[in-house]
């Protein structure tokens, strides 16, 4: 036998993949049977999830981000020129990022090129 049917899947043996049958649209067609493999489901709920959690974390408001910032930047305490570590003796691990925009001229002769681009630091004050 070389798949096994029942009313609504085939399977194929030693497979993961099955086929599910539609049943017919309103319209009157009938949907072609689409491959599904289970691995493909979870890596799908997996990104849908993540694109949910992602947008509840990152929402706020004007008002909030402006009291941070006036907090943060306006006090008298701040300094910009100090390390933002509680203990000095610590390392800060800074990440940064580069992104090449575009590439403003090539020279062959020096082996060097002039390119804009975009540069991002990040750190983690305590």
């Amino acid at each position: 036998m070389p798949f096994q049917k029942d009313s609504n899947n085939m399977k194929f043996p030693g497979s993961d993949y099955h086929f599910e049958n539609h049943a017919p649209s309103k319209r009157g067609c009938i949907n072609r049977p689409r491959c599904v493999k289970p691995s493909q489901c979870v890596i799908i709920q997996l990104l849908l999830l993540s694109t949910v959690l992602s947008g509840v974390c990152r929402a706020g408001s004007y008002t909030n981000a402006k009291s941070i910032f006036d907090t943060l930047l306006s006090s008298a305490n701040y300094n910009p020129n100090v390390r933002p570590l509680l203990d000095q003796t610590d390392v800060l691990d800074v990440y940064i990022s580069f992104s090449i925009l575009s590439i403003v001229a090539v020279s062959d002769v020096d082996q060097s090129f002039k390119c804009n681009g975009l540069m991002a630091l990040f750190w983690t004050d305590e």
